[in-house]
C-alpha cells in the first residue's frame, strides 16, 4: 500500500472528507493528488496531518511495509515470524525447520544468530552453543 493509499484508507476509517483530512496543513487539490498518487507529500506535512487526526504512527507503517520494504527484508521478517510463532508455541520440529530455512535462505546475522539461539533455548542445549555465538 503507497502512502495515499494508506491515508486515503485511514481518511475512510475516520469517516474524514479530503478537506477534512488535510485542512490547514495542504489543499485540498494537493491532498487529493497525494491519495491517488501524484503528488508526494513532505515527510513533516505527513507527519502534521497524521498527529492532526491522533493517528497511530505505528498503524500508519504497518499499512506501508510491504510496500516500501524490500523483498529479502520480506522474506526475513515472514521467516522471522514463523520462528517466533514455533518458538512461542513450543514445537521444536518445526522450529528446527525454520531455522534451517533461515541458516540457508536469510542473508541476515541476527536472524542466523537468534534462530540457533532460540532452537538451542527450546532444546535446553545453550550450553552447546558455539563460544563465539555466545
Amino acid at each position: 500500500m503507497t502512502i495515499g493509499e494508506a491515508l486515503k484508507q485511514i481518511r475512510s476509517e475516520l469517516c474524514l472528507t479530503q478537506n477534512q483530512m488535510c485542512a490547514g496543513v495542504v489543499t485540498r487539490s494537493f491532498y487529493a493528488k497525494v491519495e491517488s498518487g501524484n503528488n508526494r507529500i513532505s515527510a513533516d506535512k505527513l507527519a502534521e496531518i497524521l498527529f492532526q487526526h491522533d493517528i497511530d504512527i505505528n498503524y500508519f507503517y504497518q499499512l506501508l511495509r510491504s510496500t516500501y520494504m524490500s523483498k529479502t527484508k520480506q522474506i526475513n521478517e515472514k521467516l522471522n515470524q514463523e520462528m517466533n510463532q514455533a518458538f512461542s508455541n513450543g514445537q521444536v520440529e518445526v522450529v528446527e525447520q525454520y531455522c534451517q530455512k533461515i541458516l540457508t535462505q536469510s542473508d541476515s546475522r541476527i536472524l542466523k544468530m537468534s534462530s540457533v539461539v532460540a532452537l538451542a533455548s527450546l532444546k535446553g542445549e545453550l550450553n552447546l552453543i558455539d563460544p563465539k555465538l555466545k
